[in-house]
């Protein structure tokens, strides 16, 4: 039997706890200390005053944990584990989570495009089963939703989901399955919010993203201390938010992006974001940015190491201004033929004093495709068959030292 115990001192701090623990000592931690019930009411308790809802033990959450027009609020998780081991239920065209409106959809036709175009180009369709029967049906329960909130923290907090089986086709184990129809059952989907810190949570076996941003609008995010396991699509899926930082996320086995750029639809927009001190081990590409209709702008990755991916970084789409560098990457792979492809209609874009190992030793490095104001300066890539395909003659390319006897690379110019 779950109860609620309430105790109000100087930090209006809500405790859920068991009302058993007094006479029997604790659970074991293989049965549940609550459930979505109990645990909403706890955030709908301090939702528009603020306030701390601590939490403990283990929940059985078979729906989204709701956090929507709250304000000032913190959610102290404690280590407490929200686990559903059901599928969500299809819709009919009904955002989860209370979600209703959501610019009627907008973007969500293309970002569906993009996702099975990235997958298609990175030779991976995933388990789609929807057939040709007219629009899929598919889930689109959330685990945990924050929406039009401000202020908002949630820590230590772990999120577990039902995608608990191996994807045969790429056998190895500890990878999870991609299948379109559940891959918008995200860990945390932020919608339409402002100043929201997530702070060292974990997320587990969720057939989406680790963390979703998109739909509407957010700014000032902050996601730190960040660990997504076996997750089915991307690891972090930036799609419609302004001055966000990404720090300290570790990407384990992701089905397919590190952090991905796709504002879906054509008024949205991505701009001003950091992705720093992280660590990614995905199937697909760690940083793309190759779908979507709106554009991303001002986006910077350094310090962040790729254990493994089919490709580093993919750009394509008018987006400008990211600035790549002091990355490490190994066992990278290629996607479009090369480890990074930038094209077509990039501009701006600085890739410097990175060092890179490829997969596949006789491919390029770099692939440029109607580029303009493009600079790769000052990399290590080895070993590699060449360093560049593609047209050049508006971009600076110099000072990168190859295995291909380029030891002494050219220098760039004063």
């Amino acid at each position: 039997m779950i109860g609620l115990v309430v105790a109000v001192i100087a930090v209006a701090t809500l405790v859920l706890q068991d009302r058993d623990d007094a006479t029997s000592g604790s659970k074991a931690a293989s049965e549940p200390s609550g459930d979505l019930a109990p645990l909403q009411d706890l955030i709908d308790a301090r939702c528009r005053d603020g306030g701390v809802v601590e939490l403990s033990g283990r929940y059985v959450i078979d729906d989204t944990v709701v956090i929507q027009g709250c304000r000032n609020l913190t959610i102290q998780g404690n280590g407490a584990l929200l686990e559903t081991d059901q599928l969500g239920p299809f819709t009919n065209g009904e955002q989860a989570g209370g979600d209703e409106q959501a610019n009627e959809g907008e973007g969500e036709e293309e970002e569906e495009a993009n996702d099975e175009q990235e997958g298609e180009q990175g030779g991976d369709r995933g388990n789609d089963q929807s057939g040709d029967q007219g629009k899929r049906q598919e889930s689109k329960r959330v685990h945990v939703l924050i929406a039009d909130s401000s202020d908002i923290v949630v820590r230590n907090l772990t999120v577990r989901g039902p995608n608990r089986t191996d994807d045969a086709k790429i056998g190895r184990p500890g990878v999870a399955v991609y299948d379109a129809r559940y891959a918008k059952e995200h860990g945390f989907s932020i919608q339409g919010s402002s100043r929201v810190r997530l702070e060292d949570n974990r997320v587990e076996m969720v057939f989406g993203d680790g963390v979703n941003m998109g739909r509407e609008p957010s700014t000032d995010v902050t996601i730190s201390g960040l660990t997504v396991e076996r997750n089915g699509r991307q690891g972090v899926h930036v799609a419609r938010v302004s001055n966000a930082l990404i720090e300290r996320v570790e990407v384990v086995n992701g089905r397919r992006g590190g952090v991905d750029f796709e504002p879906a639809g054509s008024s949205w927009v991505v701009e001003d974001v950091e992705v720093r001190d992280s660590t990614f081990r995905t199937e697909l590409l760690a940083f793309p940015a190759v779908g979507g209709k709106g554009q991303v702008r001002n986006v910077k990755i350094h310090d962040n190491v790729v254990l493994s991916a089919r490709s580093f970084l993919a750009l394509n789409g008018g987006h400008s201004g990211f600035q790549v560098y002091d990355n490490i990457g190994s066992d990278i792979g290629t996607y479009e033929g090369a480890m990074v492809t930038i094209g077509p209609n990039i501009n701006d874009l600085d890739f410097r004093d990175n060092r890179l190992e490829p997969r596949a030793p006789d491919r390029p490095a770099f692939k440029l495709d109607s580029v303009t104001g493009v600079r790769i300066t000052g990399n290590d890539v080895r070993p590699v068959g060449t360093l560049l395909e593609g047209d050049a003659s508006s971009s600076l390319v110099c000072g990168n030292t190859t295995a291909t006897g380029d030891e002494q690379p050219i220098p760039c110019p004063s």
